[in-house]
C-alpha cells in the first residue's frame, strides 16, 4: 500500500482497509493472511501509520480517519482508533532497556527466537516506532489536536532516549536483546557485529546525534559497504544459533 501510494492512492486505500481487518483489538497485527498467519511479529501494525500518512498526504481524505473497520477478533473502530490501537500496543509492550519488545520477529522476519521468552527487544523497532511518532504528531498538528500531539511528541523523545542511551556499541547501533539481554548486533558477538537496518533507521528517523551519524555512516562504508551495494549483515552466520533463529541457518551472506 505505501509503495503505490503516489501512484494508485485508491489502492492503497483498499490495502489499508482490508489490512486493519486483520488487527487484533489489542492492537497486534497479522503479518500476512494468504494463507493467515498468526504468529506475533511485532511490527506489522506500525507499518500502517506509515501508509495512511502517506495516503492522506496524497489525497487530503481525513474523513478516512473516522471510517469504521472491523477488528479481525471483533469488534471495530475508526480508521484512526485502529492505528492508535497499534501504537498504544507498542508503547505497552517494552523490554527492561526501554525497547519495543521482538515477540517472534519484526522486519527482519527471520530473527525468530530473539525473543521467544517475551523479553527480546528490537532496537530496529523503536527507532522505527520513534519515526511513526514523528508522523502521527504531524498528522495531530494538521488536524488541530493539541493533547494527542503532545502525547506522541513526549513518546519519540522517550524511546529516542532510550535507544541513544541503551543501544549504542560505540561505532554503530545494536540490532536488538535477546531474551537474556545479549546485544545482537555488537562488537561482542562473533557473528553479525553489525547490521544494517538499526544505521540507516537512526539517519531516518533523526535519531542519531551529528556526531554518531558521522560514525554510522563510517561504520557502514567500512564493515557492510561492497562494490555490489551494502550487505545486511556482517560477519554472516555459519552455524546455528538456537538463541538467534532461522536466519542463523541460512546460506552466509
Amino acid at each position: 500500500g505505501l509503495g503505490v501510494s503516489a501512484l494508485d492512492p485508491l489502492r492503497t486505500r483498499e490495502i489499508l482497509v482490508e489490512a486493519l481487518g486483520y488487527q487484533y483489538a489489542s492492537g497486534l497485527a497479522l503479518r500476512g493472511w494468504n494463507p493467515v498467519d498468526e504468529k506475533p511479529y511485532s511490527d506489522s501494525a506500525l507499518w500502517l501509520v506509515f501508509t495512511l500518512c502517506a495516503y492522506l498526504k496524497e489525497t487530503g481524505d481525513m474523513a478516512f480517519l473516522d471510517e469504521a473497520v472491523p477488528f479481525h477478533d471483533g469488534g471495530s473502530a475508526t480508521v484512526l482508533a485502529h492505528v492508535q490501537a497499534a501504537l498504544d500496543f507498542l508503547e505497552s509492550n517494552k523490554g527492561n532497556h526501554g525497547l519495543m519488545l521482538i515477540k517472534f520477529g519484526d522486519w527482519n522476519d527471520s530473527l525468530t527466537n530473539i525473543g521467544k521468552e517475551g523479553r527480546g527487544e528490537s532496537v530496529w523497532l523503536t527507532i522505527a516506532y520513534a519515526e511513526a511518532m514523528r508522523e502521527m504528531a504531524q498528522l495531530m498538528e494538521f488536524l488541530e489536536r493539541p493533547n494527542e500531539l503532545a502525547d506522541f511528541q513526549l513518546r519519540r523523545e522517550r524511546v529516542i532516549a532510550a535507544v541513544n542511551e541503551s543501544a549504542w556499541d560505540g561505532e554503530w547501533y545494536l540490532r536488538c536483546y535477546d531474551d537474556n539481554g545479549r546485544p545482537i548486533g555488537s562488537q561482542e558477538n562473533r557473528f553479525a557485529k553489525i547490521f544494517m537496518e538499526p544505521q540507516c533507521w537512526s539517519l531516518i528517523a533523526g535519531l542519531a546525534t551529528p556526531e554518531r551519524v558521522r560514525q554510522v555512516i563510517e561504520s557502514c562504508d567500512r564493515h557492510l559497504g561492497t562494490r555490489l551495494g551494502y550487505q545486511l549483515l556482517t560477519p554472516p552466520y555459519t552455524e546455528l544459533d538456537p538463541n538467534i533463529g532461522r536466519i542463523s541457518s541460512m546460506e552466509p551472506g
